[in-house]
């Protein structure tokens, strides 16, 4: 009966090792800014800068300028994910 105790107790380390090496080479999610650049948007969004500007130019994504430059708040992020969910209503 030991035996079989410590097999299963290598089992486990072995199966929580692999996954702690599944969850260390996620990415890591940007901490929470008061304003995100475009490419942290972009990032958190999973687009490309050229989607972005024209999601600026279409009204469908809200930013601000600093500097001359597009930035993003937090709630222009989180709305533009609410608007554009997968799995949700259709965008028609």
């Amino acid at each position: 009966m030991a035996k079989f105790g410590v097999d299963l107790e290598l089992l486990i380390r072995a199966i929580v090792q692999d996954e702690l090496k599944k969850v260390e080479s996620q990415p890591k999610p940007l901490p929470p800014m008061l304003a995100y650049t475009e490419r942290e948007a972009c990032r958190l969004l999973g687009m490309s800068s050229r989607s972005a500007r024209h999601y600026r130019r279409t009204g469908q994504l809200r930013f601000s300028r600093v500097a001359g430059k597009a930035v993003y708040l937090p709630e222009h992020i989180e709305e533009f994910l609410r608007q554009h969910e997968r799995g949700g209503k259709s965008r028609r």
